[in-house]
């Protein structure tokens, strides 16, 4: 894991990709999205989906991400961080 914040917004930029490809998930507008004000983080960007995108993505959520299937909510592991 890198600490510089660039390349850390591009490596999980590249893993998320690889993994929605896999998936059979295209998102397009997938990008790394820079800091907007100071003092503020890099994020990805999901961007606008088309619907059979949306479609893919909902049955894959679905399939893999029943209750505890990849552990605690966001909120819940921000916190613990």
């Amino acid at each position: 894991m890198s600490t510089d914040p660039m390349e850390e917004a591009s490596e999980v930029w590249r893993e998320l990709r690889d993994a929605l490809q896999d998936a059979g998930v295209h998102l397009p507008s997938l990008s790394v999205d820079p800091p907007t004000l100071p003092g503020s983080a890099y994020g990805i960007q999901l961007g606008r989906v088309g619907i059979s995108a949306a479609r893919k993505l909902t049955e894959v959520v679905k399939k893999h991400g029943g209750p505890g299937a990849a552990g605690p909510p966001v909120e819940e592991a921000q916190e613990a961080e």
